[in-house]
């Protein structure tokens, strides 16, 4: 199943997002350190900036990819950000 996130399910981000640091440093910009520490506004803002969506099998989450607009840029957007 495949779901957009919103801002209140923050949480659930956070959880699939922190995993996928974990599991795959290199395949990130930031680092699980970095972002173990960001506060419930930052992962907030995070999934009311871009759409955010995760696939779950089986009742748990296996899988998440953002992608937005370029800053500035109205015709084009990028994947910033996919885990599975």
């Amino acid at each position: 199943m495949i779901e957009r996130l919103a801002p209140d399910d923050w949480e659930r981000y956070r959880a699939i997002r922190l995993r996928g640091l974990e599991e795959a440093p290199d395949a990130f910009w930031m680092t699980y350190d970095e972002e173990v520490e960001f506060a419930e506004e930052r992962w907030r803002e995070r999934l009311s900036s871009a759409a955010t969506f995760v696939v779950s099998q089986e009742g748990s989450d296996v899988g998440v990819v953002t992608g937005a607009r370029y800053e500035g840029r109205d015709d084009c957007a990028g994947l910033f950000g996919m885990w599975v």
